[in-house]
């Protein structure tokens, strides 16, 4: 690796000074485009009225990749640990800038070394993001793109070749081994102050006024747990084809029982494409269509309808629906694991199958399930959820609405939360939340 002297004239700008300071450049794009999104996916996850990174849309929307566990790492987003490598990058730049002669010698080849492991490890994320999670987003490329840039930019202060730069790395480290222990604790401060930081501000979820829902009742639903006396309602509005959605219902099917009846949580279709919503409605979803989420939630009523019709118990058959219903659902997100079209009609067979009806895929016309799939009138309840969802600005999923209980009598108000939220300890949170709302009149 080459390197100024003392010999070259100071009014000539070496090509190493030049990579430098775009490397500056680019390490400064990077810190500020990773503390945006810590901030947005604190706002999205610990925020009611934000969503930014939780809804379910197109390949280039953020929700299917952020709101993925793999975008967390010892409990925080991977941004805050982006944003301490970017840091510490423009740090490394920042000294070559201001005492190349001095410097250059000295933070060169920890700086280049620093580029070369970042861009293993987004490459890592990046392999993630596209073939497991089969998504992306454009924060996420955005970021790809910078470290691509910084790749290139050390390469070309190597004219001597990429192996020869990696010895030259190599070398100098064994030399200067106190200037990379530097690097290294300003990179574990920074995270650590960040990690503290993210925390502390995590340890309450705010009721925002915008959060606030006037009506004593959510709509009428099939899919409801049972609860002789809740204390809390939460109304669960989900699309069958979002990752996201799947999650927060699996949790709120283990917080129902876990709470032994005092949580009650009902499960609305927001299935947001074809007849299962109205026609003005402008929150369609391309995840929704191409995988023919309105034909899963159609199959979920049709199910939980045909099931209970099996009792002879008319006065049983409520609950029994409720049963069948909620069990459905659980087979119908499962298979966001096949491939897409998630939802064809032969999967949805199977699954009712799995439920316990005896589905004829040939005979569609004589068997109850198959028909039941055909009918428009299967599709207005699920309207019915979608034209509530619309009266309260619900553009996203999943939402979460949460009514609280005086006794017998419902809050005449709710809360709405838009998004995927982390709840943390749930019954510390809904005092905390109920306490928020009282306070506000």
């Amino acid at each position: 690796m080459a390197y100024p002297s003392e010999s070259r004239k100071p009014d000539v700008v070496s090509p190493e000074l030049t990579a430098t300071a775009l490397l500056w450049l680019l390490s400064l794009s990077g810190v500020l485009l990773s503390v945006f999104l810590t901030v947005a996916k604190f706002r999205s996850t610990f925020r009611c009225d934000e969503s930014l990174l939780s809804a379910c849309g197109t390949m280039f929307e953020c929700g299917r990749v952020l709101t993925s566990s793999r975008s967390l790492l010892l409990g925080v987003p991977i941004s805050i640990f982006s944003a301490s490598y970017y840091a510490v990058l423009l740090g490394l730049a920042t000294s070559i800038l201001l005492r190349p002669t001095r410097n250059l010698a000295i933070a060169g080849p920890l700086l280049s070394w620093f580029v070369l492991t970042g861009a293993a490890i987004v490459g890592y994320y990046a392999f993630t993001a596209t073939v497991i999670l089969r998504s992306s987003c454009g924060y996420c490329m955005a970021i790809y793109a910078i470290q691509l840039a910084l790749l290139l930019t050390v390469l070309l202060m190597h004219p001597a070749g990429y192996f020869a730069s990696l010895v030259a790395v190599w070398t100098q480290l064994r030399t200067r081994g106190g200037v990379a222990l530097i690097a290294g604790l300003g990179f574990v401060a920074l995270s650590s102050t960040q990690m503290v930081l993210y925390r502390n501000g995590s340890a309450s979820m705010r009721v925002e006024p915008r959060c606030i829902v006037q009506g004593r009742g959510l709509p009428e639903t099939v899919l409801r747990t049972p609860a002789t006396a809740p204390e809390v309602e939460i109304g669960l509005f989900v699309d069958l084809a979002c990752p996201s959605c799947r999650t927060e219902f699996l949790s709120w099917m283990d917080d129902a029982e876990a709470s032994g009846g005092r949580y009650q949580v009902s499960v609305y279709h927001y299935a947001r494409e074809g007849d299962c919503v109205p026609q003005n409605f402008s929150a369609t979803s391309p995840d929704s269509v191409n995988n023919h989420s309105c034909d899963a939630a159609v199959a979920v009523e049709c199910a939980a309808k045909l099931i209970a019709e099996r009792e002879p118990d008319v006065e049983q058959r409520a609950a029994i629906a409720a049963l069948a219903g909620l069990r459905m659902m659980r087979l119908v997100f499962d298979l966001q694991r096949k491939s897409e079209p998630y939802f064809s009609q032969m999967r949805l067979a199977e699954a009712a199958r799995a439920l316990g009806l005896d589905v004829d895929t040939i005979d569609r016309a004589g068997d109850p399930f198959m028909r039941c799939l055909e009918d428009p009138a299967s599709r207005e309840r699920i309207r019915e959820h979608a034209r509530f969802g619309m009266a309260q600005n619900l553009l996203e999923t999943p939402g979460i609405f949460v009514l609280f209980f005086d006794g017998a009598i419902p809050s005449d108000r709710m809360l709405l939360f838009r998004g995927a939220k982390a709840f943390g300890d749930v019954d510390e949170a809904m005092r905390r939340l109920r306490h928020q709302l009282e306070e506000r009149g």
